[in-house]
């Protein structure tokens, strides 16, 4: 007794499609010197070739039972994780018809290594958890799957970082605000930070978790904290303990001792303009290394440990002391656009990437 199963695999003829980029995977392995790697190329790609040659295959009870098994647990799994967005972002009937479509765009996507449409609902429930709403699940979920590829994050918590950034910024002033469709670029700035710096995306956003809301406070931007975290990392101290510090910093600057503002005003350090804004960093960063600059080792430590106190001295010195020139080569770092997107890019390319894609895209 046997059963039939029909295999559709959607691409077999386009060379632009999960199977045809798997083709040409092997094709480039076959070509890649001879030897056993490349007879491995040509077996696998016959191989290949057979397989998705056959549009019905007639296989025995136990297999269609397997497929049948695996298809609907992947449709089971779904199935939950759209229950559960719904649950939680109260979307209509026809915005839990955007959402799962997104849901399903994104789990075929090639450019998202190794994501299906379930782990996309992982995220967008995330998303929803942290009180973002359906337009802005649907602007910034992209953003967080690529985030995720490029620190080898799990879904949920590439969401968590990027949700508490946003809500971090969310009632910001000016430039420094950030709405869901900043999730992308968030993601860049993450992902550019780990690059730059010893840091990895996960360190970037426990910094974050620790200062993100007194520096939105603040009025500083998202990419102002991020380089001074990014330049943190470089000098060992990264995660909790790097945002701990920088928070720390930034409110002995809002608020300074009575002992902390007779240091400033010696020195000739302002912490806000004239209409009683906080400056920008970059401007801080030249006030107080240009006037740290003509001193002695001694005074210099006198005048931080005044004005900082233990902890946020390493933040001050480190950040603040290093010269407009450190600051401007890591901001530039920092700011390269498409850093998530790249990363990602790169944990498809080849013949894992290449797998990885048609299985997604099969799931």
């Amino acid at each position: 007794m046997s059963a039939r199963v029909e295999i559709i695999l959607q691409g077999t003829d386009n060379a632009s499609g999960p199977i045809g980029n798997v083709k040409r995977s092997l094709g480039e392995l076959q070509g890649s010197g001879g030897g056993a790697t490349s007879a491995l190329g040509g077996i696998a790609r016959g191989a290949l070739g057979v397989a998705t040659g056959m549009l019905g295959v007639q296989v025995g009870v136990a297999g269609a039972r397997a497929a049948l098994d695996n298809s609907v647990g992947a449709a089971a799994t779904f199935e939950q994780r759209m229950n559960l967005l719904g649950a939680t972002s109260g979307s209509t009937t026809d915005q839990m018809a955007l959402l799962q479509q997104k849901a399903i765009d994104l789990g075929g996507d090639l450019t998202l290594p190794g994501t299906s449409a379930s782990d996309a609902g992982d995220a967008m429930l995330e998303l929803s958890k942290a009180g973002l709403s359906v337009n802005e699940i649907l602007a910034s979920s992209k953003g967080v799957l690529q985030m995720s590829a490029a620190g080898q994050l799990s879904n949920a918590d590439a969401a968590q970082i990027g949700a508490n950034a946003l809500n971090a910024w969310r009632n910001a002033a000016g430039d420094a605000k950030l709405t869901g469709a900043d999730m992308a670029r968030v993601a860049d700035l993450l992902a550019a930070a780990a690059n730059a710096s010893s840091a990895d995306v996960s360190d970037m956003g426990l910094a974050l978790r620790m200062s993100a809301s007194v520096a939105a406070m603040s009025g500083i931007p998202i990419q102002d904290l991020t380089t001074a975290i990014a330049q943190m990392a470089n000098s060992g101290i990264a995660g909790s303990d790097a945002g701990t510090s920088l928070k720390t910093m930034l409110m002995r600057l809002q608020n300074p001792t009575k002992e902390a503002q007779t240091a400033l005003d010696a020195m000739g350090i302002s912490i806000y303009d004239a209409q009683g804004n906080m400056r920008p960093m970059r401007e801080l960063v030249g006030q107080f290394s240009t006037a740290l600059g003509g001193m002695t080792q001694e005074q210099r430590n006198a005048k931080l440990a005044t004005i900082f106190g233990a902890d946020a001295i390493r933040a001050a010195n480190l950040v603040l002391a290093s010269g407009t020139e450190n600051w401007d080569q890591m901001s530039g770092a920092v700011n390269r656009q498409g850093a998530a997107a790249d990363l990602a890019g790169a944990r498809m390319s080849g013949l894992g990437g290449a797998v990885q894609g048609l299985r997604s895209n099969i799931e």
